[in-house]
């Protein structure tokens, strides 16, 4: 029960944005960090609840060596997004759909809490997310 009204995301010192997977695409919420307050809670079934909160949950930032001429194909064509293929669900994000997120909310970088890192930490996209 608790997860169910866990926060989705939060701002940190009004520049870092911090969510558990990563940044929502602009269709959802236009964008906006603060479309997140909208999203009802308790939030039993992100999935079938709200598409914001998966996504939120579920985005990663997309890998270099991941990109395919077809991935490449689908990033300019949605916004910088495209269909998370590695996890079967959500979206991969790339540099510039991250740019335009920072710029719209007026932020500097994300921190995203999904993948554990075996030591230390690592930095994705020209070291804006952490």
């Amino acid at each position: 029960m608790c997860f169910d009204v866990m926060p989705l995301g939060a701002v940190v010192d009004s520049k870092v944005f911090c969510a558990h997977g990563g940044i929502p695409p602009p269709w959802l919420g236009k964008g906006l960090v603060s479309a997140i307050n909208d999203i009802n809670v308790p939030l039993p079934d992100p999935e079938e609840g709200s598409k914001l909160a998966w996504e939120l949950m579920w985005n990663d930032p997309i890998s270099p060596q991941n990109l395919t001429d077809e991935i490449r194909e689908e990033l300019e064509a949605t916004d910088g997004f495209a269909e998370n293929r590695r996890r079967g669900t959500a979206h991969m994000f790339s540099a510039e759909a991250l740019e335009a997120f920072l710029t719209r909310n007026r932020l500097s970088h994300v921190v995203r809490a999904h993948e554990v890192q075996q030591a230390g930490f690592q930095w994705h996209i020209n070291y804006l997310v952490l």
